[in-house]
């Protein structure tokens, strides 16, 4: 399995601004995470704890051949994960 595709996402809590890098096209940012956002539909709470930043970093990664997504963050749970992932779409 190949993970070659990547974005990056940066949100600065206290600034409440994204930042973005990566090798996938912005055109293509909205189909990225809502597929992603859309797979995690009902897999459960996350009792964890989240994380208490200024700046959250979450980098989600594509295997475009099984349409399969990894994704790795600092956010501590994957409520607040998913939450600042769908602000993010709706800042685009």
């Amino acid at each position: 399995m190949a993970f070659d595709n990547f974005l990056n996402i940066e949100f600065d809590f206290k600034s409440n601004n994204f930042r973005t890098s990566g090798n996938i096209n912005p055109e293509m940012y909205m189909e990225v995470v809502s597929d992603f956002l859309r797979g995690q539909i009902g897999k459960g709470k996350d009792e964890r704890e989240p994380n208490k930043r200024d700046i959250y970093n979450i980098e989600i990664t594509v295997d475009l051949s099984e349409d399969r997504f990894n994704v790795l963050d600092n956010c501590g749970n994957k409520s607040l994960r998913d939450g600042i992932l769908r602000y993010f779409l709706s800042t685009i």
